[in-house]
């Protein structure tokens, strides 16, 4: 579906406005779908993009223990040491959350 909508001129960018006001790679780093995480970045999506009081699609992979997502947007691009609205970095959600694959991966 992610392919078809991409193919039909879908903003990647797109924000809805009711509901977690939140882009489609924050949504899907925050739930550990890599395979879409993946075709959202080839197709431009923003791998450090947050509104104000969300949290960047790193560092919502990094609060949920996805490791292949982490592993996908650090390569391309995203930023590990970026603060979050409520001033921590991925590590320290990772740390926080317990997820010691992560917190290695950043460390």
């Amino acid at each position: 579906i992610v392919e078809k909508l991409i193919a039909a001129g879908d903003d990647v960018h797109h924000v809805p406005i009711y509901g977690l006001r939140r882009t489609s790679l924050q949504e899907a780093a925050a739930k550990g779908m890599v395979g879409i995480v993946e075709k959202l970045i080839a197709a431009g999506a923003n791998v450090n993009g947050a509104l104000r009081g969300r949290f960047t699609p790193l560092q919502q992979a990094a609060k949920g223990g996805h490791l292949a997502v982490l592993e996908k947007l650090i390569a391309a691009g995203a930023d590990v040491n970026g603060y979050s609205w409520i001033r921590k970095t991925a590590l320290q959600l990772a740390k926080e959350a317990g997820h010691l694959a992560i917190v290695e991966k950043l460390v």
